[in-house]
């Protein structure tokens, strides 16, 4: 059977509706791909880690997507838990995957392996509302008291959100 006309566009309108999500997931577009992406169904929170539980939060080694159940530090503010995205509340780490100058790129990469040694020592998570991409704000709090965030922030590896811009450029 051959599709002519109108009969082709609701094919193509019909195959985007059903496999469009699923190819957004696999597809890198960076911030846009963040505020496009559609939310995840499931609306459940990431279980929090409590002391006797730890979660192993290496970096992201496939960009900004983890495996479904999988955990991991996309950035120095962002990753994933249990599969599901978060960013820190509060917190503002330099952009690695579309930095503004080479300055932002080097303090990212060290501000997202900082923040994955900091949470491999365990952590317990107090979740927030969602940001306009509709990652859960969380806010981490490390085995021996301390905030994640604030700890980035006193080591000059992020700023607190909201901020005045890319200060790691204007060096």
């Amino acid at each position: 059977m051959r599709l002519t006309g109108i009969w082709k566009w609701i094919a193509v309108v019909a195959l985007v509706a059903i496999f469009g999500p699923s190819i957004l997931q696999q597809v890198d577009l960076g911030e846009l791909g963040d505020a496009i992406r559609p939310a995840p169904t499931d609306n459940r929170a990431p279980t929090p880690a409590g002391s006797a539980k730890r979660i192993a939060m290496p970096p992201c080694t496939n960009g900004r997507h983890a495996p479904p159940s999988g955990s991991c530090v996309i950035d120095g503010d962002s990753g994933w838990l249990e599969g599901r995205q978060w960013r820190i509340e509060g917190v503002d780490a330099p952009e690695i995957g579309k930095p503004g100058c080479a300055n932002e790129r080097a303090v990212g990469d060290r501000a997202k392996q900082r923040l994955a040694s900091l949470l491999a020592g365990g952590f317990t998570a107090r979740h927030g509302n969602s940001d306009r991409y509709g990652r859960q704000l969380i806010t981490f709090r490390l085995a021996d008291g301390r905030d994640a965030g604030a700890v980035l922030i006193d080591e000059d590896l992020a700023q607190k959100w909201p901020n005045s811009g890319n200060r790691w450029c204007r060096r």
